[in-house]
């Protein structure tokens, strides 16, 4: 049986110097990098965004709809602020 999780991250919620690191595409988690945390914020199309109530539960929405599509069985879902 395949199982996946999805993780949404808000945008600009988790930066390059954050204490855990950080991803980059293809590299996976890679160390905590305060002068590419710098570039980051420099080149940000806007201020960070954390989900709201509303939209926590348009997300859970969603994430049922596309399982009901897909028949796919869908065994929990959770958000928070920034996920």
């Amino acid at each position: 049986m395949a199982v996946g999780l999805f993780t949404f991250h808000a945008y600009g919620t988790w930066w390059p110097d954050d204490g855990r690191g950080y991803t980059r595409k293809g590299g996976g988690v890679v160390p905590r990098d305060t002068d590419m945390a710098e570039r980051y914020q420099e080149r940000a199309a806007s201020d960070p965004v954390e989900f709201d109530e509303q939209m926590q539960r348009v997300l859970i929405a969603g994430m049922q709809d596309l399982c009901t599509r897909r028949s796919w069985r869908l065994h929990a879902v959770g958000t928070d602020p920034t996920h």
